[in-house]
């Protein structure tokens, strides 16, 4: 009897032992799942599958591209470009195709005319060879060529003469008013006949009365566009003096007595002019 509850006792200590491990064991495990998902929420998983994003690469920007476009100079610069052709006053640079040596060719046009001026090549570095176009006598020329750091002002240099060239259409817009204004030749139009009350005042030297004037073809000179003012009285030239627009609206007139300077205006499509002097006296004429 003695024995048998030992070995009762024996299995049930047995058992109780394998729970005991079995239950630790387990403990065990849970912790390390534990772990395993704190660590995994730390650091979240790479979906190695998904695709891979690459770094955008910025494409090199055409280095001649803040020269294109349009471009003006003075009569002198313009001279000095082209070989004594004033026909560089206006330019435009069209964008160029770039060649198997690196560099940038095309063709510098008149903006207002899209005629050939000349051929360019940009490079190697900063130079700039023009190959102009007949009638322009200079040939070719290579210049050293410098950008403003706002873009608008270009500077060729050559020698000791820098050309500086400026963004903008100052020189379209005079041209546009001399156009107006000016005639081809006299006696062609435009004629400008004074109002009455102008007419009192315009006189040649000799006081006689002025009732037509006419302003010759303008040429540009360092100072602007200008030329002979004729003054006509019956159809006959009783006198004349020069006149000069070195910038829009302004005009400078001499009439064998001095410069002096003033205002005009086109007014109804060009067909009165008016200039006003700074003590406020104004000539007002009608276009014929």
């Amino acid at each position: 009897m003695r024995i048998k509850v030992n070995r009762e006792m024996h299995r049930i200590f047995t058992l109780l032992v394998f729970v005991a491990l079995s239950v630790a064991m387990s403990g065990c495990g849970g912790s390390t799942t534990t772990t395993s998902n704190n660590n995994s929420a730390a650091t979240p998983e790479v979906n190695r599958n998904a695709p891979q994003t690459q770094a955008q690469q910025t494409p090199t920007p055409d280095p001649v591209q803040a020269i294109y476009g349009e471009w003006e100079t003075d009569n002198q610069d313009a001279k000095t470009m082209s070989g004594a052709s004033t026909q560089f006053v206006r330019w435009k640079i069209n964008p160029g195709i770039k060649d198997q040596n690196g560099l940038y060719t095309g063709k510098l046009t008149n903006p207002d005319t899209n005629a050939d001026l000349a051929n360019y090549k940009f490079g190697p570095q900063n130079t700039v060879n023009l190959e102009f176009v007949p009638p322009a006598p200079a040939g070719s020329k290579t210049f050293d060529y410098e950008v403003s750091s706002d873009g608008n002002t270009l500077t060729l240099k050559t020698g000791n003469q820098p050309i500086l060239l400026k963004r903008g259409t100052t020189n379209r817009d005079i041209l546009a008013d001399v156009a107006k204004i000016s005639t081809a030749s006299l006696g062609a139009s435009p004629i400008w006949e004074p109002i009455s009350n102008t007419k009192s005042l315009i006189k040649n030297k000799y006081n006689q009365d002025v009732d037509q004037v006419q302003f010759a073809s303008a040429t540009l000179s360092g100072e602007g566009y200008g030329g002979r003012m004729v003054l006509l009285n019956l159809g006959s030239p009783v006198g004349d003096g020069t006149y000069i627009i070195p910038s829009k609206n302004n005009v400078t007139l001499d009439m064998r007595s001095g410069k002096t300077q003033a205002k005009y205006a086109l007014e109804q499509n060009g067909d009165i002019l008016k200039i006003t002097f700074g003590d406020g006296t104004e000539w007002v004429f009608n276009r014929k």
